[in-house]
């Protein structure tokens, strides 16, 4: 991330991810404005009728002093009975982060249960096999 000086606000430093063609940053950061990145856009092929995306970006105002960077969640889909949804969500980074940690934990505790459960049955079935 770059540093900003309040003694150099004529020169505009960008972050790494900011896509110049979606800044609205200004060399006067009096001006306002603000760093933007291109979007991404995560698609579960799981059902392409029932299809959910995300879309994500980072922001960051720009200012004299050092101010957060949020990232900006869409989500867009239908529901089980095909109804549509879509929210939003504005979180800073590090809360973006803990988010991800959240979910990953409850994904991983998902995937073993069902990882045990795949065992248990096909154990119950060569069982079954053999005793024929």
């Amino acid at each position: 991330m770059s540093e900003k000086s309040s003694n150099n606000l004529d020169h505009l430093q960008h972050p790494t991810w900011c896509d110049r063609n979606r800044c609205t940053a200004t060399p006067s950061a009096s001006k306002g404005g603000a760093h933007h990145s291109a979007p991404t856009t995560f698609t579960d092929p799981a059902s392409i009728a029932r299809r959910l995306e995300i879309t994500g970006s980072l922001y960051q105002a720009h200012a004299p002093w050092q101010t957060a960077t949020y990232l900006d969640l869409e989500f867009s889909g239908l529901e089980h009975d095909w109804k549509p949804i879509t929210a939003t969500l504005h979180v800073t980074t590090d809360r973006a982060v803990a988010l991800g940690r959240f979910l990953t934990d409850l994904g991983q505790i998902g995937e073993a249960e069902q990882a045990a459960q795949i065992r248990a049955d096909l154990s119950a079935l060569s069982k079954g096999v053999g005793s024929r």
